[in-house]
Formats: C-alpha cells, sequence, structure tokens
C-alpha cells in the first residue's frame, strides 16, 4: 500500500508538470528528459520500475541504465559485468611492488582495453 500511494504520488506530481509544460510548449518528450530526471535503473522489484513504466507513458521515452566502469558495458540494453583477465604480472623496476596487466571480457564476445594496477603480491594469470 506505501508503494502504491508513492507511485500515484508520483505519478499525479509528473502528470501535472507535464500537462503545464507541455501546453506552455517548455519541453519535448524526448529520452533526453526522462534521462535528466535522474529516474534509476529499472527493477520489477523496487519502485522505479514503475517510475520508469510511467516515464515511459508520459514521454514516450527510453531510459537508459547507469552502466559505468571499466568492468560494465550495456548489451541489448542490459547493463553487464565483465569478467577479468590478467594477462601480465611482473616485478616494479624497483622491486618494490608487483605490475598487473589486465582486460574484461564480456558475454557477447568483445573485450575491454588492457589496464594496470601495482600490488604487493603477483597477480594469478589467467
Amino acid at each position: 500500500m506505501k508503494n502504491f500511494m508513492r507511485l500515484m504520488a508520483f505519478v499525479l506530481l509528473i502528470g501535472g508538470t507535464v500537462f503545464a509544460t507541455r501546453k506552455a510548449g517548455l519541453i519535448k518528450p524526448v529520452a533526453e528528459t526522462a534521462v535528466a530526471a535522474g529516474i534509476p535503473q529499472a527493477s520489477p522489484y523496487h519502485l522505479t520500475y514503475n517510475d520508469e513504466v510511467t516515464v515511459k507513458y508520459i514521454y514516450g521515452a527510453t531510459v537508459q541504465p547507469t552502466c559505468e566502469g571499466p568492468d560494465k558495458k550495456i548489451i541489448n540494453g542490459v547493463c553487464t559485468i565483465g569478467w577479468r583477465v590478467n594477462d601480465q604480472s611482473y616485478r616494479s623496476g624497483s622491486g618494490t611492488y608487483y605490475v598487473c596487466v589486465y582486460h574484461y571480457e564480456f558475454r557477447d564476445g568483445t573485450s575491454s582495453g588492457s589496464y594496470v594496477e601495482t600490488n604487493y603480491a603477483p597477480c594469478p594469470l589467467s
């Protein structure tokens, strides 16, 4: 019941805003409007899923999921996490730490560029 009330309040707030601003010609129903509204990645188990459905209905927009980080990539509209593949592990020139060179591979067969990190222990090679 609490989630339903929150959704109804959201719909009334957005609906009133859209009606007033559309009538005044201040906004256009484009995808950027929904992204700018700050709607997070949708999940059918959270209220944000209903928010996305509401925004799609009102604006006719598609909300892009947040997918940031070197190990993440949008594949078929879904943010997926790649797996790390260690390519090299060697001691630094000073010998005080190890240098690890790695990349990420994704389920669609693509891979990221190479990344480098330093550690006090060698990285296990894949």
